[in-house]
């Protein structure tokens, strides 16, 4: 006789996340800034997501991280702790951002923007 596989029983806290996030976004912004994201670690009161960059972990901590974390409380009852970290592909272990490290990119990234700026022309 085959052996018989369990299922389990209870659904992963993001996937829920994200089914619920399905029904708020359009899907172009959906499938840009939340399909990617996979679930690293996850118990009962705390979620550890990879993001694939550092400009994803960014703009997703400071536009979607409370919206993700509001969700999370709401389908489970009780306060969860969302993490964000970028997973490097070929590292053996991921890069975890902390906030200073987060804005310390963001600063960097806003100077060169600005540096790449070119001065506007008047014409007479």
């Amino acid at each position: 006789m085959m052996p018989v596989l369990e299922m389990p029983t209870t659904v992963s806290i993001w996937i829920r996340i994200q089914d619920a996030l399905k029904d708020r976004f359009p899907q172009d912004v959906f499938n840009t800034w939340f399909s990617m994201i996979t679930c690293a670690e996850e118990t009962d009161d705390y979620v550890l997501l990879n993001v694939s960059s550092d400009f994803a972990c960014i703009w997703i901590q400071d536009n979607y991280l409370d919206l993700i974390t509001q969700c999370a409380r709401s389908l489970t009852g009780r306060p969860i702790t969302v993490t964000l970290r970028v997973e490097d592909g070929g590292a053996a272990a991921p890069v975890e951002l902390s906030a200073a490290t987060t804005s310390r990119a963001y600063t960097s990234a806003s100077a060169s923007i600005q540096s790449q700026a070119r001065p506007s022309r008047s014409v007479a």
